[in-house]
């Protein structure tokens, strides 16, 4: 599931009303629709932000784990815990 896909389902469990999440985020109510919907990519401060609006720190590491570059490094950093 997206990063997008998943800010919904929680929002929408935790019963927040997406205009409420946008403004508490400090974003745009359609730009949340546009990551919700696939439309646009959130950044990782945007993420933070919705994440600590949400109190779910998981959508962050979820965010994090999207980036190629971090993926990379934690590929790398748990090779060298095995050996």
């Amino acid at each position: 599931m997206d990063i997008g896909a998943k800010i919904r389902r929680i929002r929408e469990r935790a019963e927040v009303p997406a205009c409420v999440l946008a403004q508490r985020a400090h974003i745009s109510p359609s730009y949340l629709c546009d990551i919700e919907h696939g439309r646009r990519r959130a950044t990782c401060d945007v993420v933070a932000c919705i994440s600590r609006v949400l109190g779910r720190s998981d959508l962050l590491e979820d965010c994090l784990l999207e980036c190629p570059v971090y993926r990379e490094w934690v590929r790398h950093r748990d090779v060298r815990k095995v050996a």
